[in-house]
């Protein structure tokens, strides 16, 4: 009896490990009609559950102010904008996005994430997808044959390109806090040089001790 109840319990597991798996991979898959193309890794999915914004997994596309930045977009919007598409969901993403492999045409036979990088217009991102052998394989492909970005001489992966925006606006904006600008007696904005708000001048900081003494900037400024 017991040994009975044992294999009965070990059917009823199994029945709920099953269910648990079949449920996971089913919500992991969505199927859509591509809303907007943002760039030449992000498009928005307009599905029956709802709107999702997705980053394409394991690529990363220059850009729109990057060099081939615009291609890099028109590219997939010619291929997917309008159309329906499949997206095997890997993750979501701190910004809420979700993260997948996109799929299109007949039977969603298309990988376009590996058509992306494969015609030159995406970087395959190691740091996210070291083991994916597609994206390896296409992007060794790209430069092989000079597609896309890879006819330039020294081409800029869109990481380091963020990271240089990035540090050149932390420059400029500790550069901007040592700007002089000036108050008035009893007035609680700060001005530049020359403001029409400013009637008269009871003292001068930098921008930095200006706010540290709880001044705010005008809006003219």
């Amino acid at each position: 009896m017991q040994r009975k109840l044992g294999d009965e319990m070990k059917k009823i597991t199994g029945a709920v490990i099953f269910i648990l798996v079949f449920s996971l991979s089913v919500a992991q898959s969505l199927v859509g009609t591509v809303s907007r193309v943002s760039d030449g890794d992000t498009l928005h999915l307009e599905t029956p559950e709802g709107k999702y914004k997705v980053r394409f997994y394991g690529i990363d596309a220059p850009e729109i102010s990057q060099d081939y930045g615009l291609e890099s977009k028109v590219f997939v919007a010619e291929r997917v904008l309008g159309e329906r598409v499949k997206v095997d969901v890997v993750s979501t993403d701190r910004y809420g996005r979700k993260v997948g492999k996109i799929y299109y045409g007949y039977g969603y036979r298309n990988y376009l994430n590996r058509k992306v990088v494969e015609a030159g217009y995406a970087w395959w991102y190691r740091y996210y997808a070291r083991e994916d052998r597609d994206l390896q394989e296409a992007e060794a492909h790209a430069r092989k044959y000079k597609a896309g970005l890879w006819r330039s001489t020294d081409p800029v992966a869109p990481w380091e390109y963020r990271r240089s925006k990035k540090k050149g606006s932390q420059k400029g904006r500790a550069a901007s806090l040592d700007r002089v600008v000036y108050v008035t007696k009893s007035g609680e904005k700060y001005h530049r040089a020359g403001c029409e708000y400013l009637k008269s001048v009871a003292g001068s900081y930098t921008i930095k001790e200006a706010e540290a003494r709880g001044y705010t900037a005008c809006r003219k400024l």
